[in-house]
């Protein structure tokens, strides 16, 4: 009751504020954590090419700006090997007030620093100063904040100004999604007398951000701040911005905030915390476990799943294009990473701390699927996390855990629903399944694919010429067993099928024409195959212990798909 009363006042107060922002660009959500456990920076060297920023004494602040990002890149990588740098420009170039945000979200990442240098009417204001999100994201940015400015004085003298907000002048607003984040759309109307003129339904808003980097940096979910490390007006700032060893100094005292903001851990603040809670559901049992709903293509966000329920559709041909998780009852310092493959995107890595409750992963308003999917429970010592997707044109997959993939890549196949359950590990399901890669002409080894995937090249004439299989969950006494035709070889057999067995040649130039594949020692499963031909395409899906391909045409495979399915 008291959450329930607190929401309605929360709404109300916010319906009584007059709003307005500098327009955001309309994209959807981006991810928390890069890939391969590593977080992402995007530095933002403010202005550049034509547009040269403030101008005095023959200084170009765009130049500044640059000099002092490639310091703090220089100074995190080689510093910390858990940080990937990324710019906006990394030289003298013109990048649009508004192309910058979607810069940092394409390259999946977990903070966008925009850099620059001040400037005043007022020639005695001087000093070092961050503007920082005025909701969203505005605790964890104070501090970072804060930190900088330390560093600034401590190591250059610049005096010590605040760190702040603004607010927007015009009419702009930020909606937020069901949990309470901006949804990364302006909907249903962009300025606050067209959202009080509306009759339709309405998602709730809260007041924007004045600066453009900082309004379209939340409004896709990215914590954003501005640094102006000095002012240019002003003779003794200036004459710092004038020796390179100042603008070093700058670049390491914002690049040892950045690292710190990263290895020590930050937390939202307390009314995107609250908007949160009050969207998710409710619990009423102290087990470990895990709800879920999917974002479903024409028919939007779906009830709550629970524990191994069934969350999209079949037989429908919808795409899955977003998943809510919310994992409960999980013990402090636990998270949930997750990988997902999205149409247009690749791999994108988002982590869900305890703390943080839950997360969306995939996109909202750009109609992308989501093609693929791992996931890793952490800090939660006895249990696992299994999951399973149905596939077009595929099906239901195995069971996979534990940071295995499950879906596909490089066949732009949509996931049509899944099912998702966190169980002790002794409960855990171990069913076969199937990764495989290839070694292509003038590529070498591809990396290793979940089953169903495509392993090999399409429309670029070049010849598979080995391939290499891993069969893991498999039951006692199951292996595979295969032949394949190779080019002035003919038919090589391999009767058991290991990890590091090579399935044709390597180093030789000689191209796969078949190939034969056997699931043995098992009566509830068996192989499917099928194989991309010069001049012919793919074939259907066929069953082992059959050919695929051709032999006595000098036809190459240029690429295959492998899958287990119960006979």
């Amino acid at each position: 009751m008291k959450k329930t009363t607190r929401a309605i006042i929360s709404y109300i107060m916010a319906v009584a504020i007059v709003l307005g922002c500098i327009t955001c660009t309309q994209l959807g959500q981006i991810n928390v954590e890069a890939k391969e456990g590593k977080w992402v920076v995007t530095l933002d060297p403010g202005h550049g090419g034509s547009d040269g920023g403030a101008t005095r004494g023959g200084i170009n602040e765009k130049d500044l700006n640059l000099k002092i990002a490639k310091y703090c890149k220089e100074y995190i990588e080689n510093n910390t090997t858990n940080i990937v740098v990324r710019m906006t420009r990394e030289n003298d170039k013109y990048v649009g007030l508004y192309d910058r945000a979607p810069l940092a979200r394409s390259y999946g990442s977990d903070l966008l620093v925009s850099i620059h240098n001040n400037s005043s009417t007022n020639t005695s204001t001087h000093g070092a100063e961050v503007i920082i999100p005025r909701h969203f994201y505005n605790a964890e940015m104070k501090v970072f904040g804060e930190d900088v400015l330390n560093n600034i004085t401590a190591s250059t003298g610049i005096a010590k100004r605040k760190v702040y907000t603004r607010d927007c002048t015009n009419g702009v607003i930020y909606t937020l999604d069901e949990v309470g984040a901006p949804n990364g759309q302006l909907n249903p109307e962009n300025d606050m007398y067209n959202y009080s003129q509306y009759t339709g339904e309405k998602s709730p808003r809260v007041l924007g951000d004045y600066y453009g980097i900082i309004c379209s940096g939340v409004e896709l979910q990215l914590p954003t701040c501005i640094i102006e490390h000095a002012f240019l007006s002003n003779d003794g700032d200036r004459a710092k911005l004038a020796d390179e060893r100042i603008l070093k100094a700058l670049g390491e005292a914002d690049a040892k905030a950045i690292i710190k903001y990263f290895e020590t851990g930050v937390k939202q603040n307390e009314a995107y915390e609250e908007a949160r809670q009050l969207l998710l559901p409710e619990i009423d049992t102290n087990e470990i476990g895990i709800a879920y709903k999917a974002h479903v293509q024409k028919e939007g966000w779906q009830d709550w799943k629970y524990n191994g329920e069934e969350a999209g559709t079949t037989g429908k041909s919808y795409r899955v294009e977003a998943i809510m998780l919310y994992p409960y009852n999980l013990p402090e310092g636990a998270s949930l990473k997750t990988e997902t493959h999205i149409q247009g995107y690749g791999w994108r890595t988002k982590v869900i701390n305890s703390y943080e409750k839950a997360g969306t992963i995939g996109t909202s308003g750009e109609s992308k699927r989501i093609e693929a999917i791992a996931l890793t429970l952490e800090g939660v010592p006895g249990y696992e996390i299994e999951y399973r997707v149905h596939i077009q044109n595929i099906g239901w997959s195995s069971w996979r855990s534990q940071g295995e993939i499950a879906g596909t890549s490089g066949m732009s196949y949509r996931l049509e629903s899944i099912q998702i359950r966190i169980v002790p590990v002794e409960q855990k399901t171990l069913s076969p399944y199937l990764t495989y890669r290839s070694h292509v002409q003038k590529e070498g080894w591809l990396d290793w694919v979940s089953e169903g995937s495509l392993s090999g090249t399409s429309g670029k004439s070049l010849r598979m010429e080995a391939v290499q299989i891993n069969l893991h969950n498999p039951e006692p006494g199951m292996y595979i067993s295969a032949k394949i035709h190779v080019q002035r070889k003919g038919w090589l057999t391999f009767p058991k099928v290991t990890p590091e067995t090579i399935i044709g040649t390597s180093g030789e130039s000689l191209r796969v024409e078949a190939i034969n594949l056997m699931l043995n020692g098992t009566d509830k499963y068996k192989l499917q195959y099928r194989v991309h031909i010069q001049g012919i395409g793919w074939t259907g899906w066929i069953d082992q212990g059959n050919d695929a391909g051709t032999v006595g045409l000098s036809k190459r495979l240029e690429a295959m798909q492998i899958r287990i399915v119960e006979k």
